[in-house]
Formats: C-alpha cells, structure tokens, sequence
C-alpha cells in the first residue's frame, strides 16, 4: 500500500544514491548482453583493430559508466530539484518498509 509525502526537497545524498543503484543495476547487465551479443557477430567491438569479447571487463565497464554517470546526472537532478523546490512541494508516493518482531525489515 502506498501512502502520499508532501516534501518540499530531497538530500542531495538520496538522490545520489538512487540515481547509482538505479544505474549499476541496469548498465552492468547491458553491457554483458552487448558482449554476448557481439560474440555471436552481431555488431563485433573492436579496440585498435581487434575484436573483443571479454565477459569479465564488460561488466566492470558497466559499473565504471555507472559510476560516472551518476555523479553528472545526481548533480544535475540536485540542481533542477532544488529549482524546483523554490516554487512548490513535490508529492512522493511511497512504500513503508515492516519490520517482523526480530527487527528484520520484510
């Protein structure tokens, strides 16, 4: 069930977060479908001339572009949140997390 939040703006440190897991979860898996893909011919990578199919980097260079990509985008989203933080509130709709009887979040 979902419950509404008036806020008037996020931390900065929130939304440098969200914009990273959002991300690492999804470039590292892109890069290795990619990988897959090329080593059946489609669409081969080269690097200085010679095709490239390592399975191990492709992965790490998702995180690496994850990594990056989230400092440009977290700072530029802080900015234009904070922008529009000046003229109005947001409406959040979010999910509490349970916690069961031995503290554990469910």
């Amino acid at each position: 069930m979902y419950q509404s939040v008036l806020i008037r703006k996020v931390s900065t440190g929130s939304i440098f977060k969200l914009v990273f897991i959002g991300l690492s979860c999804s470039l590292p898996a892109t890069f290795l479908l990619l990988t897959l893909l090329s080593s059946m011919g489609m669409g081969t990578v080269q690097i200085n001339g010679s095709t490239s199919n390592n399975y191990l980097a492709s992965p790490v260079t998702g995180l690496i572009l994850a990594l990056l990509l989230s400092v440009f985008v977290g700072a530029l989203m802080s900015l234009g949140l904070w922008i529009y933080a000046r003229f109005t509130t947001m409406r959040l709709d979010i999910q509490l997390a349970q916690q069961d009887g031995e503290g554990r979040t469910v």
